[in-house]
This record gives C-alpha cells, structure tokens and sequence, in this order.
C-alpha cells in the first residue's frame, strides 16, 4: 500500500519538478546597438545625443534613459536623464512587406530611438570625462557573439575638457 502511495505521489510531482528544472530565465532581449556622441555647444556645455536600436519584437524603452559621466582626475561621476526625441522604424522590407514595429504583421523590425542631454561641467574639470549607456541584454539574433543575452549593449565616448574653446566627440 505504501508503495503504491508512493508511486501515485511521484507521478503528480514529477511534471511539476521537470517544469521548475526547465523554466528558462527571461531577459529583456530588444537591445540591437546604440551610440552616443558629445557636442560641444559652449564652454564646459555638452549636448548629449543617445541613439539606440530596438529590436521591435522585444520590450520597449523607457521615454528617458541615464547617461553616466565619469572623470577621474577631477573626482566627478553621476548621471544625467536624457529624453527621448523621436523614434523612427527603419526596418528596410520589400515593397509589399511589413515590418513587426507598431503593431505590424512582419516578423522582424527594427526602430532608431534618439535621446537628448544637456550636461554643464564645473569649469574645475580640465580633463578627460567618459560618458557611458548600457542596457541589460543584447539580442538574441546576434550570432556573432555566444550567449549574446548574457551581455549588456554598452556604448561610451570621451571628451577632453582641456581643450579650448572645446573637444567633441566623433561621430
């Protein structure tokens, strides 16, 4: 008897123990690439412009993302809220096709999302200020990287603050 109560409690928690063993861990997989560019609009003043590019089958972003700053020799570090300016789908299709982004029937589609910053820096940093994005996971289309929803899209660039009247980044 007890083995037969032993048996019937094994097949019910063995579909259960197999489904908790097999789940598989979701990540936020819509990060395609980005870039970020300082323009020097006057001195020690930057504008900041953030491009990222979302895989439309994936989660959206956020209306603002964070740029950090970081400059060591003068001790200067934290982030700045950038807005986005616009969006545009750029997923190229045949005449007749559709992409995947609005609520198209397509299946794939990419979007061009822009973000805007303005940073004033104390006229004390006379030196090189990093400013950085990143996004947790790129996506898992990429086939040039292995385990590419394991890594963060990351893009940054760096500015050289002593340069007069002032430095911009390379676009």
């Amino acid at each position: 008897m007890k083995n037969l109560f032993k048996l019937k409690t094994a097949r019910l928690f063995l579909p259960l123990i197999i489904a908790f063993f097999s789940a598989k861990t979701s990540y936020a997989t819509h990060g395609l690439g980005s870039d970020i560019v300082a323009q020097c609009i006057g001195p020690n003043q930057y504008k900041l412009i953030l491009t990222v590019y979302r895989d439309c089958n994936g989660t959206s972003l956020n209306n603002n993302q964070d740029i950090d700053y970081f400059s060591a020799c003068a001790g200067l570090s934290g982030s700045i809220p950038a807005t986005k300016l616009s969006v545009t789908n750029i997923t190229q299709v045949c005449p007749t096709g559709q992409s995947s982004c609005n609520g198209g029937t397509g299946t794939f589609g990419v979007e061009k999302h822009i973000f805007e910053a303005t940073i004033n820096l104390p006229a004390s940093v006379t030196c090189d200020v990093r400013f950085s994005w990143s996004l947790c996971c790129r996506n898992l289309a990429l086939t040039n990287i292995a385990n590419p929803n394991s890594e963060n899209v990351y893009t940054e660039t760096i500015i050289d603050n002593s340069v007069a009247p002032c430095n911009n980044s390379p676009e």
